[in-house]
């Protein structure tokens, strides 16, 4: 590009030079030449790599309801396996504790296979219920409760009364499109055809 460019600059400057008429059109059509078939090169020319911009990433489309579907696929493990949902709907106060105490082994041994299955459970504080816990200054503060005598800044120190839970690794259950944009059931209704 850039011996083209030198080359249109000469013509034009010998057109300005002082020469006789004939010599004069034909370096003024030279000009004229060179500078359309630099415009025609600058069109055609592909971008150097300095000048290419950072290819934009397609815009996120969220998918209505994903983070909703996700819980409801979840909670229809849950109810698949330990029947949670059915339990949880259920009044219980119309049964006698034992046919209670029955059905909560079920829900249990269910819910904690999927549990199991999904995520990885494990206790928040290092130390076993009843132990003596103290709380750094920085401590984050999202993983406890504090309750007792508080007032001025960490560190604490108290009674761990209960352990707690956190997530150290989860794999949710895929999601299949229903395809009419309604979320997914937790459990489909049970028809049994005659």
């Amino acid at each position: 590009m850039k011996p083209l460019a030198i080359a249109l600059t000469v013509v034009i400057a010998l057109t300005a030079a002082p020469v006789p008429g004939m010599i004069h059109t034909v370096l003024g059509v030279l000009a004229l030449l060179l500078s359309l078939a630099v415009t025609i090169l600058l069109f055609l020319k592909k971008p150097e790599a300095a000048a290419v911009p950072a290819p934009v990433a397609p815009p996120v489309v969220e998918t209505k309801g994903a983070a909703e579907a996700e819980i409801i696929a979840f909670l229809a493990l849950l109810q698949k396996k330990g029947r949670l949902i059915d339990f949880l709907m259920d009044d219980i106060s119309k049964h006698d504790d034992a046919t209670v105490g029955a059905v909560a082994r079920v829900v249990y041994q269910g819910c904690r296979e999927v549990l199991n299955q999904h995520l990885k459970v494990v206790p928040l504080a290092g130390v076993s219920e009843g132990s003596s816990l103290t709380l750094p200054a920085g401590y984050r503060a999202v993983d406890y409760e504090l309750s007792g005598k508080l007032g001025g800044s960490a560190p604490f120190t108290g009674t761990l009364e209960h352990q707690g839970w956190k997530v150290a690794s989860i794999k949710l259950p895929h999601i299949i499109a229903t395809g009419d944009g309604e979320l997914p059931p937790l459990a489909p209704a049970q028809v049994t055809v005659r």
